[in-house]
């Protein structure tokens, strides 16, 4: 750990520039939250290209409820026919689709949209952390000042961010 104040990255003029070194010991790379349903919201959707090369929408959720609120989770949804039932799940739970029609939406159509996050224990890379299992239909929260995502802000972040200003 370094003084308030100093350079993170040493003096500058070492002979090895080159490098960087950062003590990454105590980090971990998910986080851990009890299992349950949360209220949401839809804070983002992308398209992607899965590894396996096939396209994908990317999901990005928030937790909207007084217990974890502006908790962020990702859910990858390939564009396969195997895999079509998930896509056809979450396009349902918010209300962008019906299974049997065509749906047809923008990114920010979906954004903003209310939802229940059903949230399971998981491991990954031999650590415990949380993730995101399902997206359900929800119902709109009603609004409060005091929560930043239901204040009209997509995410903790954003709302901080404006905090700044």
């Amino acid at each position: 750990m370094t003084a308030k104040g100093a350079n993170p990255f040493g003096k500058p003029g070492k002979e090895d520039d080159s490098s960087i070194e950062v003590d990454l010991g105590n980090v971990s790379s998910g986080f851990k939250i009890d299992a349950g349903n949360y209220p949401g919201r839809c804070i983002g959707v992308e398209k992607g290209i899965s590894k396996a090369g096939n396209p994908q929408l990317i999901w990005s959720f928030a937790i909207t409820g007084k217990k974890y609120p502006g908790r962020e989770f990702k859910m990858w949804t390939a564009l396969t026919p195997q895999a079509l039932w998930k896509v056809a799940e979450v396009i349902e739970a918010l209300g962008l689709g019906t299974k049997g029609s065509v749906a047809k939406f923008a990114p920010k159509d979906a954004i903003g949209k209310p939802c229940a996050l059903v949230i399971k224990d998981d491991e990954y890379n031999g650590e415990e952390r949380s993730s995101l299992d399902k997206v359900l239909a929800g119902e709109e929260p009603k609004r409060s000042a005091n929560s930043p995502v239901l204040a009209g802000k997509t995410s903790k972040r954003e709302a901080e961010s404006d905090q700044d200003d």
